[in-house]
């Protein structure tokens, strides 16, 4: 018997599947025991999607009104301050949002009396309406304050003297735009 064949008779036969490496087969869970897998409850917990009551809807405005405050009284010359200014994108998000609650106040309350003190009170005890109502002031509060940077690249006030109109602004309303027409009289009369 040759030496060669005797070799290939003496080894035993392998078969290729054996030399690649099997997967390990995981077991997968069932989202009907998520008791077991307690990651499994966190991450479905977190899929969920919350109900867009009101009180979030609350939130999320508060959430993307103040970051543009933020740019406004510290980066104000800032590119994308100045674009976010410019073409309002904020304010338009907001004006949507307000007007979405708008119509659900119309549609579920029926029509708006502003005639009577006493009926606008009652108007700010739907819940839909008084979350309008404070999107309204978010919105065009942060219009005077864009307003009011516009006004100041011609002015050239320090813009020190600005964050207090534009604290103003966000906090009261009118007491910041009352402050800015001050500082712009001011400045009208000594140019």
């Amino acid at each position: 018997m040759d030496h060669a064949k005797r070799g290939r008779q003496s080894r035993p036969e392998t078969n290729l599947t054996q030399l690649i490496p099997q997967k390990r087969r995981f077991k997968i869970p069932h989202f009907h025991s998520p008791h077991k897998y307690p990651i499994f409850v966190v991450l479905t917990n977190y899929s969920k999607p919350t109900p867009m009551t009101p009180a979030t809807i609350f939130s999320i405005v508060n959430l993307i009104a103040m970051p543009m405050w933020l740019l406004m009284i510290f980066l104000p010359k800032w590119k994308i301050t100045r674009y976010l200014i410019d073409y309002k994108i904020i304010p338009i998000i907001l004006s949507i949002i307000y007007a979405v609650y708008i119509f659900i106040s119309l549609s579920t309350g029926g029509g708006m009396d502003f005639g009577t003190l006493a009926s606008v009170m009652e108007l700010f005890t739907a819940e839909n309406t008084v979350l309008a109502g404070w999107v309204h002031y978010l919105a065009f509060d942060l219009l005077v304050g864009m307003w009011i940077l516009d006004q100041n690249k011609e002015l050239e006030i320090s813009h020190l003297l600005i964050i207090p109109c534009l604290l103003g602004t966000f906090m009261l309303g009118p007491i910041g735009f009352l402050l800015f027409i001050i500082l712009k009289t001011i400045k009208k009369a000594r140019s």
